[in-house]
């Protein structure tokens, strides 16, 4: 700010998504008062849980098929046991 002059809030504004915080002065100039880094680190690690999430279901549905592959399939007509 400059030396001498005073300069009150006038306003805040907060968004939830992305994470911002942004100031309203009464010189008309407005500021953000989140860090630089907020918000590519709240993408990164949206973008880290789906695809954590996406590895996750691709083990689940190999799993799946292994089984399916190692039981013995029981056909029509016969019965084993």
């Amino acid at each position: 700010m400059d030396a001498g002059r005073d300069y009150s809030l006038t306003a805040a504004d907060v968004d939830g998504f992305p994470p911002s915080v942004t100031c309203h002065w009464t010189s008309g100039h407005s500021t953000d008062a989140g860090w630089f880094w907020t918000t590519p680190l709240f993408y990164a690690g949206l973008a880290c849980a789906v695809v954590c999430c996406a590895l996750l279901v691709n083990d689940r549905v190999q799993q799946t098929r292994t089984r399916q592959k190692d039981r013995p399939e029981i056909q029509a007509g016969t019965e084993q046991r």
